[in-house]
């Protein structure tokens, strides 16, 4: 059975210079806010496409065989490939790199930097290349000190004061400080409504990334 991402891929195909694919909807949804609020990037809005892939397996199994075939595939100068760090910084840009070459593909030497070849293709792990975590550890490092931060954060010693081991923390916090706010506990949602402040200097350094493919 192809994967809903793929068929998706092939029925629109590439239309845009710069491509971003990421792991899920929740994170097409932020990219989607975070490049049309920030001033530097908003002009540029119309050079980039945003697709989502279900999950790093699906990507390195099926979709990376499908990027190349992709109607409008050759008028592409920049993929941003961009997951969570939630299972190893190696073995997650490991697995991304060594499924890029198998599909002759060109794959970048070192995480966080393009490859020579084009299209030019970066691998960015979230939150930021370096720390262990995801979107939400990142939604959550930009909210700072305050009294709601603060409660939700006596509600994850509550839970573990019960014995209960807290599976995702990053998404338990992420997802408690957004439903206080909203129905919602999508991330991308929360920057939609602003409960999220993507122009947060947080986020600088995707930001940077982005403003390479639009330079580069």
């Amino acid at each position: 059975m192809v994967d809903e991402s793929i068929d998706q891929l092939i029925t629109i195909g590439f239309n845009k210079q710069n491509l971003i694919l990421c792991e899920g909807i929740t994170d097409k949804d932020f990219f989607e806010i975070l490049i049309q609020r920030n001033s530097e990037l908003n002009p540029f809005k119309d050079q980039f496409q945003i697709e989502s892939f279900s999950g790093v397996e699906t990507f390195t199994r099926e979709y990376v065989k499908t990027i190349r075939v992709t109607p409008g595939f050759k008028n592409i100068r920049k993929i941003l490939i961009v997951a969570d760090f939630d299972d190893g910084l190696k073995n997650r840009f490991d697995s991304i790199r060594n499924a890029l070459s198998k599909n002759n593909l060109p794959s970048p030497d070192k995480l966080g930097i393009w490859s020579e070849d084009s299209p030019g293709i970066q691998i960015y792990l979230f939150p930021n290349n370096k720390g262990t975590g995801m979107l939400e550890t990142l939604c959550w490092n930009s909210i700072g000190d305050t009294e709601l931060q603060k409660c939700v954060s006596r509600y994850e010693e509550c839970i573990e004061g019960t014995g209960v081991k807290i599976k995702n923390p990053d998404k338990m916090r992420m997802f408690s400080f957004i439903a206080a706010h909203s129905r919602s506990c999508n991330v991308g949602v929360a920057a939609k409504v602003k409960i999220i402040d993507v122009t947060s200097e947080t986020f600088s350094d995707i930001r940077r990334v982005l403003l390479e493919m639009i330079e580069g």
